[in-house]
């Protein structure tokens, strides 16, 4: 039997009323292992009832089938939604929530939920939820972290809670307090509510974009889901590539930089936003938060500083550990996991399960920190580990793609995929990651390349060099290499990122087996950067966040753990965490070569020193440039030489046996040889989520 919400009506003495407005009345086809009552109501023993209110005051029993995602679907134009469609949207979603599952049905309206429980494992968190005169119905991705606080806050102003979810928190905050409850919620969220009184939609994203929010408009019909293929699935939305984000991936390696996705017709609602949609058309989008642009002059000892910061950074783990189930930490042995998992060990009191991948290679190995770590706990921690073979990477990557949506632009999507996999195989749903403070404290080393571009616009020059020079000597490349790093640094001093895009996306595109013809039509990126706080570190950590790197690695982050029903939670982008780091003098997150400095003076002594004093950020990744020399080559071989591919229209046939030939280079450069992954992702794109090639497209 095809997935469906079958839905009938009745009046509160259990008589069986008429259609009303609002409700669908739907009958399901005889099955031969069901059974009627007396009324002649089909009754599946192995499915369950819950009930609810229509807008009319009848009793609404719904029958739960099989369900997936977060998906929905309005109809502005009156027409109702066919349950089909609905359960397309939502049973393509299904690796995101094994639990529970469910849909609500009104007319033009379908909302469809697919649940992985963390909070309140009982069936009173059943979603799509209403309230208690069925006037709202929400359907919820997420976590709201302080939703105890809020909920007492609720109720000493008379709100009265059915459940212990924090679905429920969410729905009646959204009664109390308007559109503005999203300013009230610290946590990873995406949520529709349905408000039949006002006629709207109003969809909200959290802050960062931690958890995904994808949207289309056609015609009439809007369309939501938490992954693209959600709405793909409607049928109804056409599967057709966007060229301009095509050729800045490729170009640029950048993914996520904007709301544009790989798909033409399909956006996604910007972090820190609301979009409300009205029954006529109209949409309001509204941002509900920002990161301060102006620092606050407070004077404050580095000492004071530093209290703060450690105790929000310690009050977010602790919110963050709130679970039902077990919850385990992502732990590549480098300074924020480890910190993560440090704090972690005091808010549980059994030991804490930690994930770690690594590779055979000097770069890529990170069990001797992560073994100095376990060893420091004494106990607190039970270290788990996997390490990625070539040959069933190379299997994975069509299923990789399909879950993505996308093509992927880096070492960090694989080996995150092969943790969510060891994750999912010893049992646990929840994990702490340490995604956001790179980006917040400035822990990238292309940071001290920013601080140093301060200087060189004060008219420090030796300084910088000097900076410079010793980062260049820390990597073992001594003088000259300071030298030319000046140079750049120089530019970036005084260049805007629209020009540093330009230089880098056409010297780049260079290499490439690109048609002349197609390239030419997208040679301005059109990236918005974050400028004008007076600072080239303040941008660029602002521009990091909401730009650069920080999307597409909470896009990495959710797609790899969703794929497996793993909750991965990121204690770092605690908005209240956020506002701390970047109010932070700069000394305390960027001083010489020394990035993140406040976080190691927070943990030093209750980490190994390695881990501490360690001045290079450690790569956490896949070692592409390696595996070239082995059989990755033959693979991208096939890809690339492939009929498909060279029918591209952004291929230039004739180039193509220069790009072959590069292969050994690719096993010595890094750039290289990312120039070569992101074509064969681009081609298995192309082949899995537009085209839908049965040979490729995962079960």
């Amino acid at each position: 039997m095809s997935s469906a919400t079958f839905a009938v009506t009745a009046d509160q003495n259990g008589d069986a009323g008429e259609r009303t407005k609002g409700s669908t009345q739907l009958h399901p086809v005889a099955h031969s292992h069901a059974e009627t009552n007396s009324r002649g109501w089909y009754i599946y023993p192995s499915l369950r009832f819950s009930a609810a209110f229509s807008d009319r005051g009848k009793r609404l029993f719904r029958i739960e089938l099989p369900m997936c995602g977060i998906a929905g679907i309005w109809q502005r134009d009156g027409r109702p939604v066919s349950p089909q469609m609905i359960s397309a949207m939502t049973d393509v979603q299904a690796h995101r929530g094994p639990d529970d599952r469910g849909t609500y049905i009104s007319g033009d309206l379908a909302l469809g939920h697919r649940r992985l429980a963390i909070i309140d494992l009982t069936e009173t968190g059943h979603q799509p939820m209403s309230n208690r005169d069925g006037t709202l119905w929400i359907t919820y991705n997420g976590e709201v972290y302080n939703y105890v606080e809020l909920r007492a806050e609720l109720e000493a102003g008379g709100a009265r809670f059915r459940s212990t979810s924090d679905t429920e928190v969410l729905i009646t905050a959204y009664e109390q307090w308007g559109e503005s409850c999203v300013e009230r919620f610290n946590g990873i969220f995406a949520f529709v509510i349905w408000d039949s009184r006002r006629q709207t939609l109003f969809c909200a994203r959290d802050r960062f974009g931690v958890k995904p929010f994808h949207f289309a408009e056609t015609g009439p019909s809007f369309l939501f889901a938490s992954e693209p293929k959600g709405v793909l699935a409607s049928g109804i939305v056409p599967r057709e590539p966007d060229w301009r984000v095509v050729y800045r991936y490729l170009a640029l390696n950048l993914l996520n930089v904007d709301n544009n996705t790989f798909f033409s017709s399909i956006r996604k609602l910007p972090p820190a936003h609301t979009l409300t949609v009205h029954r006529n058309g109209r949409s309001v989008l509204r941002r509900y938060w920002d990161i301060p642009t102006v620092r606050s002059g407070e004077q404050r000892s580095d000492a004071e500083w530093i209290e703060e910061y450690e105790a929000t950074l310690k009050d977010s783990v602790r919110l963050q550990m709130r679970s039902d189930v077990p919850v385990g930490v992502c732990l590549s042995g480098g300074l924020d996991s480890t910190s993560i998992t440090r704090i972690a060990t005091e808010f549980s009191s059994i030991p804490t399960k930690t994930f770690t991948a690594f590779l055979p290679h000097p770069l890529y190995d990170e069990r001797e920190p992560v073994n100095a770590f376990t060893k420091l706990t004494n106990g607190k921690t039970e270290p788990h580990f996997i390490s990625p073979e070539l040959d069933t990477w190379v299997h994975e990557l069509p299923k990789v793609v399909y879950h993505h949506d996308e093509p992927h632009a880096g070492y960090i999507a694989s080996t995150q995929w092969e943790v969510m996999r060891l994750v999912h195989e010893r049992g646990v749903k929840v994990v702490l990651d340490g995604q956001g403070s790179d980006e917040t404290l400035g822990g990238y080393n292309f940071f001290v390349e920013s601080a140093a571009a301060d200087l060189v616009r004060s008219g420090r020059v030796p300084e910088a060099f000097r900076i410079l020079s010793m980062l260049e000597d820390r990597r073992g490349t001594g003088f000259a290499a300071g030298a030319r790093r000046l140079i750049k640094v120089a530019g970036r001093a005084f260049l805007s990122r629209d020009h540093l895009f330009e230089i880098e996306g056409r010297w780049n595109a260079a290499g490439l087996p690109l048609s002349q013809e197609w390239s030419s039509q997208f040679r301005r990126f059109d990236i918005t950067t974050i400028e004008g706080t007076g600072s080239r570190l303040d941008d660029d950590q602002r521009t990091a966040m909401f730009v650069t790197m920080l999307p597409y690695l909470l896009t990495f982050e959710d797609r790899a753990s969703m794929a497996f029903s793993i909750e991965s939670r990121v204690p770092f982008l605690d908005h209240r965490l956020v506002e701390t780091a970047l109010r932070l003098p700069r000394h305390l997150r960027v001083d010489g070569t020394t990035t993140k400095v406040a976080l190691r003076r927070i943990m030093k002594g209750k980490l190994p020193d390695e881990i501490v004093n360690a001045r290079l950020k450690r790569v956490f990744g896949t070692p592409y440039e390696h595996w070239f020399s082995e059989k990755l080559s033959d693979f991208a071989r096939d890809i690339l030489t492939s009929h498909t591919f060279l029918e591209r229209p952004f291929v230039e046939k004739r180039k193509v046996p220069r790009l072959v030939a590069s292969f050994p280079a690719a096993a010595r450069s890094r750039r290289q040889a990312f120039n070569i992954w992101n074509l064969v992702n681009l081609e298995l794109w192309f082949r899995v989520c537009v085209e839908q090639n049965a040979g490729v497209v995962p079960n």
